[in-house]
């Protein structure tokens, strides 16, 4: 009962230390999957600032476009819950680091929001492994210590609106 409520928190506060290749060979395909659709999909998704009507008459299907992108953010975030466990902010914190970095262009925002993400992760799980060795810290918990002043600016940057 120990080692489940352990495994737990570990799960809860994310973490690297746990993933196993076994994991990579089960769950790497979907990954790489999510991956490359979303890829693929990236430079399309600048349509979504359009109405339905003006992407239809362009020849796009918005509906279609939005539920592609949205199955893609669901294989990609379950994936990595299921690895890693939950790991918040990075999902808020990432594409408007990207945006602010090179605009709104999904073309561009996209990969580099993967490559920022996969940066704080690592960077992040590299931290938690440094502060109480040979004990691992759960790098949710340094990702949140980066994540809340960030939070903070960006709500209190953009006005509430009623």
């Amino acid at each position: 009962m120990l080692q489940l409520k352990q495994d737990l928190a570990f799960w809860y506060f994310g973490g690297l230390g746990a993933v196993s290749w076994t994991q990579l060979k089960f769950l790497g395909p979907g990954l790489v999957l999510g991956l490359l659709l979303t890829l693929l999909l990236a430079p399309q998704l600048n349509l979504a600032y359009l109405t339905d009507d003006n992407a239809q008459s362009l020849g796009k299907s918005l509906p279609l476009l939005r539920g592609l992108a949205l199955i893609c953010a669901v294989i990609l975030s379950g994936i990595s819950v299921a690895l890693v466990g939950t790991i918040t902010f990075v999902g808020l914190m990432i594409p408007h680091m990207a945006r602010w970095l090179v605009g709104a262009n999904y073309r561009n925002s996209m990969p580099l929001t993967l490559i920022l993400g996969a940066t704080l992760t690592v960077g992040a799980d590299l931290i938690a492994r440094l502060v109480n060795p040979p004990h691992e810290t759960p790098f949710g918990i340094i990702i949140s210590l980066i994540g809340v002043p960030c939070f903070i600016y960006l709500a209190r940057k953009e006005p509430m609106k009623a």
